[in-house]
């Protein structure tokens, strides 16, 4: 799930300030759906330092230091280190996906590595650059403080991705059976400007099993960057999972 969630999140979070996002005032949900869409098409690469939690069913939390490079379309490579020592090193290119983990590592958490995208990706493309696979999303509005954007899934299943009115900033994205919450949650928080675009810092992925939580270092966090083929090349010990 992560590591088409890594590299579709990248793109989807694109959204759009040091104290927060601009305040837009409400012209339609066109105009806010097409400044998403404008700031999405502004940035074609990340790298990044951040912090990472990883908390289980059980509760149970593991706190590690991270580094996340992206360049589009659908590349990401992700490293992690507790007290400086590697512990995960995935990444993914197109369809491929390669991970590398600490022997020893809980099956908890390297299950969050290999599972198959749960169709956020293909919401996220659907919705910020236009369907891929003729299925349009539909608007839900019922007049508060955020509006809804459903797009729909094979097997009866949606993605319903939430955004903030005022500052036309997605706040959530989920996965729905029948309105019922059945796979992925993702939260985005935290925006700021960083390199003159609005860039969430703090991202959540829940599932099931655990979740994940990220959290960006502002001051190490670039975007537009020139990113050599060795920032994204998969690690020598790397197994291909997909």
């Amino acid at each position: 799930m992560i590591r088409r969630l890594i590299a579709s999140m990248l793109l989807l979070i694109v959204l759009g300030c040091a104290s927060g996002p601009p305040i837009h005032p409400w012209t339609g949900h066109d105009d806010a759906l097409a400044r998403i869409r404008q700031r999405t098409a502004s940035v074609n690469s990340m790298q990044g330092q951040c912090r990472v939690r990883l908390t289980r069913a059980r509760g149970n939390n593991v706190r590690l230091d991270g580094a996340v490079v992206w360049r589009r379309p659908d590349q990401v490579r992700v490293r992690l280190w507790k007290f400086s020592h590697a512990v995960i090193d995935f990444a993914r290119d197109g369809q491929d996906a390669w991970l590398w983990h600490e022997t020893g590592l809980p099956e908890s958490v390297r299950s969050w590595w290999r599972q198959p995208d749960s169709g956020v990706a293909a919401a996220a493309r659907s919705l910020f650059a236009g369907s891929d696979d003729g299925r349009e999303g539909a608007i839900e509005d019922d007049g508060g403080s955020t509006f809804g954007w459903r797009r729909a899934l094979d097997g009866g299943r949606s993605v319903l991705v939430l955004i903030d009115r005022p500052t036309h900033t997605v706040k959530q994205i989920r996965v729905e059976d029948a309105g019922t919450t059945v796979g992925l949650v993702v939260t985005l928080d935290r925006y700021r400007r960083i390199d003159g675009h609005v860039w969430p810092l703090r991202w959540r992925f829940e599932a099931g099993e655990g979740a994940i939580e990220i959290d960006f270092d502002p001051g190490a966090l670039h975007l537009n960057v020139d990113l050599p083929a060795s920032a994204l090349r998969p690690s020598r010990r790397a197994v291909k999972v997909r």
